[in-house]
């Protein structure tokens, strides 16, 4: 749990966060499938998931910074 200077601002930081750590399993899940076969998971399909997950690294980062 992320602790912050600004008690109004923790969900929105808990949030970010959340939503972060979704993208990051939901990519991890992704990449686990083609290792084990799947031919339906594209190129395209990895890329788009992992700039998601960078952009939902980076609202959480602002997210902090917001609230400090």
């Amino acid at each position: 749990m992320t602790t912050t200077n600004r008690p109004e601002a923790a969900p929105a930081v808990e949030q970010a966060e959340q939503h972060a750590a979704e993208a990051e399993q939901a990519l991890t899940a992704m990449e686990e499938r083609v290792r084990d076969g799947d031919e339906d998971v594209t190129p395209a399909q990895l890329a788009e998931a992992r700039e998601l997950g960078r952009f939902a690294r980076l609202r959480a980062e602002a997210a902090r910074r917001k609230a400090e």
